[in-house]
């Protein structure tokens, strides 16, 4: 798969920081990863 546009990335983005909590960098990328089909 390839990397997904700013587009296609921005919507999981800002929905997951409406949710108004704390998390780290390495909490966001494990909470949008599905999102894009991407394992670790």
């Amino acid at each position: 798969m390839s990397i997904p546009s700013q587009n296609d990335f921005l919507l999981p983005f800002l929905n997951l920081l409406s949710i108004r909590q704390t998390l780290t960098r390495g909490q966001m990328l494990y909470q949008l990863a599905p999102n894009f089909g991407i394992s670790q």
